[in-house]
């Protein structure tokens, strides 16, 4: 039963977030799912722009932590990254809500975007979207 959180996760996020391979130019590079006790227990979806030396993960942890979805950007040039978008396990509906409205709350950021575009880079001392 714990897996069906992380199945789903890893079914629709590629989908809703097609948008870093359309329009970003990131490529896919793994989904990884870890286990606990053989229960799947927390998810990882890493992105890679080579061009723009950028890589997105995108992560699900809604078991027993306080972490639930993320979404860190690395900057592979300088060892930087950014906590862009973090909801705890508790403030998560039981559909896709919370990834439509983070979705939506990175992509309408423009400082987001320069970054994705490789237009600008800025380390930002908190996280950008925490609901």
């Amino acid at each position: 039963m714990l897996g069906n959180k992380i199945d789903n996760f890893n079914n629709v996020t590629p989908l809703i977030f097609k948008n870093l391979i359309t329009d970003f130019g990131f490529e896919l590079k793994e989904i990884k799912t870890r286990f606990i006790n053989s229960d799947k227990w927390s998810t990882h979806h890493q992105y890679l722009n080579i061009k723009l030396e950028l890589e997105i993960k995108i992560s699900q942890e809604p078991y027993y932590t306080d972490y639930g979805f993320s979404v860190f950007l690395y900057n592979l040039k300088n060892n930087e990254h950014n906590v862009l978008c973090n909801v705890p396990h508790e403030k998560h509906d039981e559909g896709i809500d919370f990834l439509l409205n983070a979705h939506r709350e990175i992509f309408s950021n423009s400082e987001i975007i320069k970054m994705l575009n490789g237009e600008n880079w800025e380390k930002f001392d908190c996280i950008l979207i925490e609901k």
